[in-house]
């Protein structure tokens, strides 16, 4: 595994040539232990590896120098590039707005499409629900069909009794069968 000197310093580097709080490096690295990482960050200030700049609330880290290393200019949200706004510079008002616009319309999308998914497992859960108790009413109704009293000779074979059974039952579990699949191909 890379070591967090190694993902503290690559941090910095993507970030160039912003510097960044121990929070903000603690929530990018994916880190759970605050203290670890200011122990970390002590050590690489200490070493010239970063240096640290004192504010009001939360000390900030950067690179001694930037000099040769990339910088990237544009954030990619959802396939939209955003300038980003970069040290030393003052915000701009419009690319706040558009920052606050692509997240707008990024969060409706997410809100459409699980909406959307949302009403399709609904529809599929209440046909499943229909289909079962459909299954279950034409079930019963054949248990129940069957135990009607059918008549027979006395001289009649088991095969004549099944078929005269069969032939009073046959149509209802058709008719149910029909009606189970209709339901089923309305809900899904």
């Amino acid at each position: 595994m890379e070591s967090l000197r190694n993902r503290v310093l690559t941090c910095l580097v993507e970030r160039a040539p912003n510097s960044l709080t121990a929070p903000n490096i603690l929530t990018l690295l994916d880190l759970a232990d605050i203290h670890g990482l200011q122990k970390e960050l002590e050590i690489m200030s200490a070493e010239g590896l970063v240096v640290v700049r004192k504010h009001a609330r939360n000390p900030d880290y950067a690179l001694p120098s930037y000099v040769g290393l990339p910088m990237r200019e544009y954030v990619s949200v959802n396939g939209i590039k955003v300038p980003r706004l970069l040290a030393n510079d003052t915000a701009r008002p419009e690319e706040l707005n558009i920052y606050f616009e692509v997240l707008a319309r990024r969060i409706l999308q997410i809100e459409t499409d699980a909406e959307r998914k949302l009403d399709e497992r609904l529809k599929s859960y209440w046909a499943n629900v229909v289909t079962l108790f459909g299954a279950f009413i034409g079930v019963f109704a054949l248990i129940v069909g069957f135990l009607r009293v059918v008549p027979f000779e006395p001289g009649s074979t088991f095969t004549s009794v099944l078929m005269l059974s069969s032939a009073q039952v046959i149509p209802l579990a058709v008719i149910l069968g029909a009606f189970v699949w209709f339901l089923k191909s309305q809900f899904k």
